[in-house]
């Protein structure tokens, strides 16, 4: 797919890529100033009763929405609760995923008015992509780019099992997921956490792996399947 054929995509499907950078990325920027503002009021409130279950019950949410990171949600959750909070993470993350696989399929339909492209030739793609999409799920979930709302939105058009969805969401969020809420686990401080996650040696090293896992997996599987696409054409 060269350079004339990512232009003619963009001039049929333009609301679509407008819609990803909006759900996608501008939550993310907010959560930035909302997300840490808000994390010393939660951390005030943690003697109320049931709040382990409210936190998580209300993050399930936030997360979905795209308004708040889940890794500011695993650190917050391994500084407050420990490792006896990780199962919690698990099922707000499995949880934020299916609504935000819902909300990803309606923001395509309210903001774009259609749920496949214009283009044949990238509706062929993602329709390929979904035939076996488990892989593709998982390299998006471990990149460290591509945001979680972002990710739901761009794949609203992408037809798959919620099964499968679910799952390789799940294990593609777990490996950054268990090293951010370490750092949280060892925390004495909220800012202290924060310090521990953001350490630049070890931030530059996971990122760079994840990264570069995640750009290698999802570039061999669009190039797999548009070989095929291209020798079923000829």
């Amino acid at each position: 797919m060269g350079f004339q054929s990512i232009r003619n995509i963009w001039k049929t499907d333009r609301n679509y890529f407008l819609m990803v950078a909006a759900v996608g990325f501008l939550p993310w920027i907010l959560s930035g100033i909302v997300g840490w503002f808000v994390a010393d009021y939660i951390i005030g409130a943690q003697n109320l009763p049931a709040f382990q279950w409210l936190f998580f019950a209300t993050t399930m949410f936030t997360m979905a929405l795209g308004l708040t990171p889940t890794t500011l949600v695993a650190t917050l959750a391994g500084f407050l609760f420990g490792w006896s909070g990780f199962p919690g993470v698990v099922i707000s993350y499995l949880g934020a995923a299916f609504i935000g696989r819902l909300l990803g399929i309606w923001f395509n339909k309210v903001f774009t008015g259609s749920v496949s492209f214009s283009n044949p030739q990238a509706d062929r793609l993602f329709s390929k992509l979904g035939t076996k999409p488990f892989w593709l799920l998982f390299f998006c979930r471990l990149s460290p780019v591509l945001t979680f709302a972002l990710t739901n939105a761009a794949l609203g058009r992408m037809r798959f099992k919620m099964q499968v969805f679910l799952t390789a969401t799940l294990l593609g969020m777990l490996p950054r997921t268990a090293l951010v809420f370490f750092s949280g686990t060892q925390a004495a401080a909220w800012s202290e956490a924060i310090r521990s996650g953001e350490d630049p040696t070890l931030k530059i090293i996971y990122l760079a792996v994840f990264i570069l896992l995640s750009f290698v997996g999802i570039a061999l599987i669009v190039k797999k399947t548009l070989a095929k696409m291209y020798t079923t054409e000829s």
